[in-house]
């Protein structure tokens, strides 16, 4: 252990060496670097270390929650839809005496009672979280822990939990669509519409990336990512969380309006019996 710490020591004295002369800075500086203290505002109002703290934890967990539900939520849709197909139930589904949207429309009732039980659990999780373990960590503020100001620092967002499981909510309709659609193009191959749901999954890790590294999106991207379904909801939580509820409202109106389409989109290729027939990922090997 002794010769690992001396090898350790004798490394990080080469390096320190290297870079004083790199850079032209004293060793000293280098042994003892200057600290920032870094401050944190939420509409014009300064935050203290602890408040910050907090808001940064309870937001990753909120992408990590976000990431998960939407993979579960989008795999379950697609699965849905193409088990009509396997099951040969396809046919009697589109022979009821009912329009293709009202078909969507209980097709995503049933994959969000499904969803509600995964759902739940997050929120029991996120709960315990946020009430009971969070409050008993310590976390250093000005050289001393307190765990009455991180209890201080939650009660603000005791009347923002009911929005955060709203969007939350709205999240998974959303996702549960985008499986729907994902299930009615690939019906005739389900392991194509997994595929296909897997490979759209991954769009939810992309919007995420910037936000939970602490990175602000140029404003751009920013317009770009909001055009994705799976952006909207994690900046929609944010919003509620920082009160900015000018864009909560934009927010909003983008996932309904995506909702909205793909519901249309979804009740469109149905009324062509494309559920019947579907299209594969893979080409059938050819006859020999």
């Amino acid at each position: 252990m002794m010769r690992v710490e001396s090898l350790t020591s004798l490394i990080e004295g080469v390096v320190r060496v290297y870079l004083s002369k790199q850079y032209n800075i004293s060793v000293e500086l280098l042994e003892k670097p200057i600290v920032f203290n870094v401050k944190a505002y939420v509409k014009g109002g300064e935050l203290d270390s602890i408040e910050a703290t907090v808001l940064v934890m309870i937001m990753l967990a909120v992408g990590i929650a976000i990431l998960i539900l939407g993979m579960i939520t989008l795999q379950v849709g697609a699965i849905s839809i193409g088990m009509e197909r396997e099951a040969r139930t396809a046919e009697i589904l589109l022979a009821l005496p009912a329009n293709r949207w009202e078909i969507v429309a209980g097709k995503t009732a049933g994959v969000i009672i499904v969803s509600m039980l995964a759902f739940l659990s997050f929120i029991a999780g996120g709960l315990t979280y946020i009430y009971l373990i969070l409050p008993t960590t310590s976390i250093e503020a000005g050289g001393a822990s307190s765990i009455d100001m991180v209890i201080q620092a939650i009660k603000p967002l005791n009347t923002q939990i009911a929005s955060i499981i709203l969007a939350l909510t709205l999240h998974i309709v959303n996702s549960t669509l985008v499986g729907i659609l994902t299930g009615v193009l690939f019906a005739g191959d389900i392991r194509g519409a997994l595929t296909a749901g897997s490979y759209i999954g991954l769009a939810l890790m992309a919007p995420l990336i910037p936000d939970i590294s602490g990175f602000t999106l140029p404003a751009t991207l920013e317009v770009v990512f909001t055009l994705t379904p799976y952006y909207p909801p994690y900046k929609l939580i944010e919003s509620i969380v920082i009160g900015d509820y000018s864009k909560t409202v934009i927010y909003i109106i983008v996932i309904v309006a995506y909702s909205i389409l793909l519901i249309f989109t979804s009740s469109k290729l149905m009324s062509g019996e494309r559920l019947v027939y579907g299209i594969a990922m893979r080409r059938p090997k050819p006859l020999t």
